[in-house]
């Protein structure tokens, strides 16, 4: 384990060294921040807005069930295990944490632009 240690910190340390990673990664932070800022922002306005439902004639065959603590589990258990598998990387983690702003970025254009009602028989999802 403490080999493990020692080399995620050599990893971390020669990398961090670099000037153009480190202001990368500055930015990448600051970005990151900045968009789950705006997002928990915009999701509160977009639930008070009204948007538009369709029929969806696959979703009607299924009956709602309750998979908060499933969902809940698996979406914490792979947040943890991509975390620390990818401490190993500095480099992936930034591509990483690149990516998932940009996610974000789409998703908020996407929510915009189509703004939908939730399924009339859905079970909303509470984090435990």
């Amino acid at each position: 384990m403490n080999k493990h240690l020692q080399e995620i910190k050599r990893n971390w340390k020669g990398t961090l060294s670099e000037k153009s990673f480190r202001v990368k990664f500055i930015i990448t932070i600051i970005l990151l921040a900045l968009v789950l800022f705006i997002i928990a922002k915009f999701l509160d306005y977009n639930e008070a807005r009204p948007g538009f439902s369709f029929a969806d004639p696959f979703l009607s065959h299924f009956m709602p069930v309750d998979v908060t603590w499933i969902t809940f589990i698996l979406i914490y258990a792979a947040l943890i295990v991509g975390l620390v598998s990818l401490l190993k990387s500095p480099k992936r983690m930034l591509t990483t944490l690149q990516s998932y702003i940009l996610v974000i970025a789409l998703r908020i254009i996407t929510i915009y632009f189509l703004p939908l009602n939730a399924p009339f028989h859905i079970i909303p999802l509470k984090d435990p």
